[in-house]
C-alpha cells in the first residue's frame, strides 16, 4: 500500500507559519476565549454627545416611531422605499456625495 501525504501539506505549513501568535487582551479577544472582561468598561468613559449627534438621534428616533412598521418589514421581508428615503434625508447612511456624483451614478 502506498503511503500518501496530504495534498496541501505545503499550504498547511505556510498557513501555520503565518499564524498570528500575538496574545490579545481586549474585550472581543476575551469573548473568543469565553472570557468577558467587564473591567475594561470601568476603565473607559463615554464622552458626552455633541449637539449634532443629539439632533441626529432625535431625528432618527422620530423617524423610527412615525415611519417604520417593524411588523410589516418582518412580514414582507423588505424595508419600504419611503423609509429608505427618510433615512437618506436625515443622513443615516453616513456617506456624503456631491449631488453631481449622485446624478451620474
Amino acid at each position: 500500500m502506498l503511503d500518501k501525504k496530504p495534498l496541501f501539506q505545503g499550504s498547511l505549513a505556510v498557513a501555520e507559519a503565518s499564524r498570528d501568535r500575538t496574545p490579545y487582551s481586549g474585550f472581543l479577544a476575551g469573548l473568543f476565549e469565553g472570557v468577558v472582561r467587564r473591567d475594561l468598561f470601568r476603565a473607559q468613559s463615554i464622552p458626552p454627545l455633541r449637539d449634532t449627534a443629539k439632533e441626529f438621534l432625535e431625528h432618527l428616533r422620530l423617524l423610527l416611531i412615525e415611519k417604520v412598521d417593524p411588523e410589516s418589514i418582518d412580514r414582507e421581508g423588505e424595508i419600504g422605499e419611503d423609509v429608505l428615503a427618510a433615512l437618506k434625508d436625515i443622513g443615516a447612511f453616513g456617506l456624503k456625495f456631491p449631488q453631481s456624483m449622485a446624478d451620474s451614478a
